[in-house]
């Protein structure tokens, strides 16, 4: 099974924990053998918000099934 992770990051002043709950989530699902696509993990930070969405549904279409954190609603890309 291929999981993907989908939640907020953006740029304010809850970045860092967004990015920590993210990776958190990734962490815990691992430990069960799952494979889990990151989003985090997709880019070098480097890419635009456009080209970053373009390698996120590449990878979401390969995925069993979607994990949606909880603060995934307000967020664009999601």
């Amino acid at each position: 099974m291929k999981i993907y992770l989908s939640g907020k990051i953006g740029n304010g002043s809850d970045k860092q924990s967004n990015i920590d709950l993210m990776n958190a989530f990734a962490k815990e699902i691992r430990e069960y053998g799952i494979n889990v696509i990151n989003p985090l993990e997709l880019t070098n930070g480097l890419e635009s918000w456009e080209d970053c969405m373009k390698k996120d549904i590449i990878e979401l279409l390969q995925c069993d099934a979607i994990i949606l954190l909880p603060n995934w609603t307000t967020s664009p890309g999601c």
